[in-house]
């Protein structure tokens, strides 16, 4: 019989090296009155630290886990949560980017002899691994993660795994294995350890990584509103923090430049500023530049170059082929002259149409364009197949009429959310929502979008006219508790829903397409809650049809979805909706 388990993993940085023995230099009564504990914090010799990872397990009490590895046996909860997707930027209750995936770990603290922490803990317990005592007992000393944390304080950004499994016979056999990076762990006086995690997109976090990154150089001098030479102090700093040319920020004025060593050729007031005085002392600041570059280019470069997220965890294969298929339109084109937070960076860019989120399961930060469903999977879920209970709520607080999008930023330096301070504007109008037969009213939504300084309309329109399309009705969000079973459901999936909680006019349920915003687990290994939001673009794609292919009335949900079937004269389909357009 197979009895499902959960199990918890971090990894401890710990030194493959013995104490005073090869490579490490450490010597008892000479540089340390105790042998280390083989972790950073204590190590005697860090220059030769050989760093490996030790993994340990927590898992919840039972006699029957297997012996082949150690679990320790002080688990009570682990309550993983997925990424939030802000789908295209339009959910104004989140950050663009989404909010983070995150997890909450409880454990109970417990007496422990650090037999499998402590390479020398037989010498503790006879006095030969210390010279300022005798032997004591390791395990009367303090508990096993007061003594952790102690001597692990760089726990943060360490890798979390939280394992649904089930256990068959003597083997743990994994089902799903969600990723995250240690951010804090706590202890309280009745012994209960409380552990939380986010996934790797907290790197990018605005207090942990800007872009650009601070420079630190400022004027040797003061300089008048003509001088084309710039003087860097302290000395040596050019070599260290400029590049040969770009553009620099000197308080309100952005100037480019040449370099050789600390010296600085300028050409002043670029970017429709104006050269002014500067005195001593005033910093002079690198910026960010970029010129007719794709949005999954500049995503990678933000996420890896400035926010040090390893590339490994980028799929950019895929990104440029998403990209290429449903974005490539988009070139970006823009000046940050001063450090700002990456995630706030890249959450400027959903609105373009751009969705960015961790996936904790294939440990892969994902890009997905605001598109139809081209080739991926969708599930279907009902009340008799796998809706265990749904909530639906309206939220009209969504509801758009107008869409008010400006583009081109005149001057990089100052406010991008002040109208005035850009070129262009465009505004779009669904007037049949603003009728008195409707909503009878306006609600705008306003964009200010500084990435598009050629005056790409295009993008814009589409950007702004799918917003438009998907919020001109009061989105539906649904919140469904779902079986195990579709746990391959995540975020950005596409779902067609069957349930009481959707009816046509006559009170049947009919089938709504909606879009996975969150996952979280409700009990691990049985059920999971999914939220999900109305899934309206302005376009429909589908297949072209088998030859044996049912007509409209006679399809199914799915034929209907995958297949394109013909409208009539006025662009409708059998049964009201829209017609599939050729893309």
């Amino acid at each position: 019989m197979r009895e499902p388990v959960q199990i918890v993993e971090i990894d401890v940085d710990y030194c493959a090296l013995s104490y005073g023995e090869g490579a490490c230099t450490a010597a008892l009564g000479v540089t340390g009155e105790r042998k280390c504990f083989n972790m950073f914090r204590h190590c005697q010799d860090q220059e030769n630290f050989s760093q490996e990872v030790l993994t340990l397990r927590f898992a919840q009490p039972r006699a029957n886990m297997p012996m082949d590895q150690v679990y320790f046996p002080c688990l009570e909860s682990a309550s993983p949560r997925s990424a939030t997707v802000n789908i295209g930027g339009a959910d104004e209750r989140f950050d663009p980017l989404g909010r983070r995936a995150t997890v909450t770990v409880r454990l109970r603290d417990f007496p422990y002899h650090d037999s499998l922490l402590d390479k020398y803990q037989s010498g503790r317990k006879d006095g030969t691994a210390q010279t300022d005592e005798g032997g004591y007992d390791p395990a009367a000393r303090s508990t096993f993660f007061r003594k952790l944390k102690t001597r692990w304080p760089y726990y943060a950004g360490r890798s979390l795994r939280v394992i649904d499994a089930y256990l068959d016979g003597s083997s743990v056999v994994a089902l799903k294995t969600r990723h995250f990076v240690m951010t804090d762990m706590s202890i309280d006086s009745g012994g209960s350890i409380t552990i939380n995690g986010k996934d790797i997109l907290d790197l990018a976090d605005n207090k942990k990584a800007t872009c650009p990154r601070q420079s630190t150089g400022v004027l040797q001098k003061d300089v008048t509103e003509t001088a084309t030479v710039l003087d860097l102090t302290p000395a040596g700093i050019g070599d260290v923090e400029y590049p040969a040319s770009g553009k620099v920020a000197v308080g309100s004025e952005i100037m480019s430049f040449s370099r050789a060593g600390d010296i600085m050729n300028v050409e002043r007031g670029q970017n429709n500023t104006s050269g002014t005085t500067h005195s001593a002392g005033d910093a002079i600041q690198v910026c960010y530049e970029i010129q007719r570059q794709r949005i999954d280019d500049v995503v990678r470069e933000l996420l890896v170059d400035y926010a040090g997220i390893p590339a490994g965890f980028i799929p950019f294969a895929n990104w440029q082929s998403e990209v290429t298929r449903w974005g490539t339109s988009v070139e970006l084109t823009t000046l940050i002259p001063k450090p700002e937070g990456v995630a706030k960076l890249v959450g400027e860019l959903a609105i373009l149409g751009v969705n960015i989120w961790w996936d904790d399961v294939a440990q892969e930060v994902r890009l997905k364009m605001v598109r139809p469903p081209d080739g991926d999977a969708v599930y279907s879920v009902t009340d008799d197949n796998a809706i265990k209970a749904a909530f639906v709520d309206d939220l009209d607080e969504d509801r758009l009429t107008r869409v008010a999008f400006f583009s081109v930023q005149i001057d990089p330096t100052k406010s991008i959310t002040d109208d005035d301070n850009f070129r262009q504007q465009w505004l779009f109008i669904d007037p049949a929502s603003e009728s008195n037969l409707q909503y009878d009213g306006s609600k705008t939504r306003e964009v200010f979008c500084r990435w598009l300084n050629t005056g790409d309309d295009t993008t814009i329109r589409i950007a702004a006219r799918r917003l438009l399309q998907r919020l001109k009705d009061a989105p539906q969000r649904v919140r469904m508790v779902l079986d195990a079973k579709d746990s391959a459901i995540g975020p950005t999936d596409v779902l067609r829903v069957r349930s009481g909680v959707f009816v046509d006019e006559t009170g049947a349920a009919r089938m709504q397409p909606m879009q996975v915003l969150a996952i979280r687990d409700v009990t691990a290994g049985h059920d999971f809650e999914v939220t999900a939001q109305s899934y309206n673009l302005d376009v429909e794609i589908g297949y072209c049809a088998p030859n044996d292919a049912p007509d409209f009335a006679a399809a199914s949900d799915d034929e209907r979805i995958e297949y394109i079937y013909c409208s009539d004269a006025n662009g409708k389909l059998p049964d009201g909706s829209k017609s599939f357009k050729a893309v």
